[in-house]
Parts: C-alpha cells; structure tokens; sequence
C-alpha cells in the first residue's frame, strides 16, 4: 500500500513536468498543514473516522448536511477519459481562477486552479481511483469515485 502510495505522488509530479504546469497554479499542498484540511474534511464530510473509512467505501458514508446536486456518470461518455473529464469540470460551481483543494485516494492534497487540476488528472489517470475537489471554505465538494464510474458534486444543505 505505502509503495502505491508513493506511485501516485511521483505520476502527479511526472504529470507536473510533462504538461510544463506552472508551480504557482498546481502544488502539493503545505507538508505542515495538510493534515488539517485533511482533518477538516473527513470530520466535516463523512459520518466515520477517517480511519474506519480506509476499511469501507467512503462515499457510503457521507453526512446529511451534503446535499447531492449533480451527477455525470463515466459510461455515459464511451470510455473517453479526457472528453469525461470536462463533464466533470463543468459541475464545479466556481469561476475558473478560483483555488481549491484536489484530495487523492492516498490522502495527498493539493492546491490549484481547476485547468490545471483536471489536466493533472487527465495526465495521472492510471494511478487516479478516487479524488474530491473541494472548494478551500467547505461550502461544496466533488467526489469521483472509480469503483461507481461517476464523479458527484455535493454542497452543504439543511439538515434533514
């Protein structure tokens, strides 16, 4: 697992390199700091500990206060990764030279402009299994999810 792990982080710097990505619009987010948006996240998102959520699918798990407002499903775009990517993208309810959070299934985060986001992903794709893009206040996430072919954009609600 910690060799995947390290897999992923090194095909996101490949990618980095590859695409000329300017370090000022895509980085591995704060080593000091990560591990409380991290916190923040799963505390915030999820019903169970970040650490029971490693055992189970995490996107059965998510609290009441998350509203699901839209979906786009893999398969509906014949396999085309790139092409479903930009379906992805235009669920992001920001304007495009916002910054926000991409969080990695091996708990990397990182912090960037969503061009260079999703050309990351699109550029990472085969170590890429799950991720969310959140937006830095918390009020919305996207969660994409490999094992469910679809990629969901939620946003903070009423409690039900």
């Amino acid at each position: 697992m910690q060799k995947r792990k390290l897999y992923l982080r090194d095909e996101i710097e490949q990618a980095v390199k590859t695409l000329g990505i300017d370090r000022t619009r895509f980085y591995e987010y704060s080593k000091q700091r990560y591990e409380s948006v991290l916190n923040r996240f799963y505390e915030e998102v999820f019903t169970l500990p970040r650490r029971q959520l490693s055992q189970i699918t995490p996107w059965t798990k998510i609290r009441k206060i998350w509203q699901r407002v839209d979906a786009v499903g893999f398969l509906q775009h014949d396999g085309d990764w790139s092409t479903y990517l930009k379906k992805v993208r235009a669920l992001l309810p920001c304007p495009e030279d916002c910054k926000l959070y991409l969080i990695t299934s091996e708990d990397f985060v990182y912090e960037g402009y969503p061009a260079e986001i999703f050309s990351v992903i699109d550029e990472a794709e085969c170590m890429m299994d799950d991720f969310y893009i959140l937006s830095p206040k918390f009020e919305w996430f996207l969660l994409y999810c490999d094992d469910g072919d679809c990629a969901v954009l939620y946003e903070k609600g009423e409690k039900q």
